[in-house]
């Protein structure tokens, strides 16, 4: 109720202010309110819906980032209406702002997080490297109740890091199910799903490795041209009894 009242607030004053900018130009640039006078929109304002009719003499520009700010938490409020903390706001500092997208991208709504780090500004890279560890965690944890499939669905929804960024977040989210699955002593196969994401071929070759597909991994180290890494993974292979590839 009170993001709604602030935001047909907002927009009324926005509106209004606007308006009368375009009397001003017309009527020559009359009554234009002294800068001193201008004030923005606060916190507290905007949360209790007392922005009155006297905010037609905040900025423009501010009037018009507080009623977007408004806009976008109404629409976290919507996606997740019990499972944000009630510090979690977009309305608070840096590290409650980067917990709303982080928990956005946790839950699946990854255009509306998008949406939040680009409106804000905030550093894209740490927190999709946060969620997709987070998200690996817990499905990996999760016994036969977790799969692959979140974080297959989130390395495929959120947009693309810089290459050397994003390999990295595939690659600790490919450890991160190994070694969690060890500890269960679980099956860790479906991290191979994972591999395709991974762009850089020697990175590539690391993942097999950890995933147990020295196969894989064996014919990247022969394209790499790497006698040190063919050698290894035929020790390792050694090590498991893999005669196939002992063979090749």
């Amino acid at each position: 109720g009170h993001l709604q009242n602030a935001e047909a607030h907002l927009g009324f004053a926005h509106r209004k202010v606007m308006s009368k900018r375009k009397g001003e130009s017309k009527d020559g640039g009359a009554d234009v309110p002294d800068a001193s006078a201008t004030t923005a929109v606060t916190h507290e304002a905007i949360i209790s819906g007392e922005a009155a009719g006297d905010i037609n003499e905040a900025g423009a520009t501010d009037i018009k980032r507080n009623l977007e700010t408004v806009r976008i938490q109404r629409a976290v409020c919507e996606a997740m209406p019990t499972e944000m903390p009630q510090n979690a706001t977009l309305f608070g500092d840096l590290p409650a702002q980067c917990e709303v997208a982080e928990l956005l991208m946790v839950n699946g709504h990854f255009k509306l997080a998008q949406k939040v780090m680009d409106f804000l500004d905030l550093p894209a890279v740490e927190l999709c490297i946060r969620a997709s560890n987070q998200i690996a965690t817990q499905q990996a944890r999760n016994g036969v109740g977790g799969s692959i499939a979140p974080v297959v669905k989130f390395l495929q929804a959120i947009p693309k890091l810089p290459p050397v960024e994003w390999d990295s977040l595939v690659s600790n989210v490919v450890n991160i199910w190994i070694i969690e699955k060890e500890e269960l002593n679980a099956d860790r196969s479906a991290a191979s799903q994972l591999v395709p994401f991974i762009q850089d071929e020697r990175c590539k070759m690391d993942a097999m490795i950890l995933i147990g597909n020295l196969q894989g991994a064996f014919h990247i180290a022969q394209r790499l041209g790497s006698m040190q890494d063919v050698l290894h993974i035929n020790s390792r292979a050694q090590a498991v009894g893999d005669q196939e590839l002992l063979k090749s």
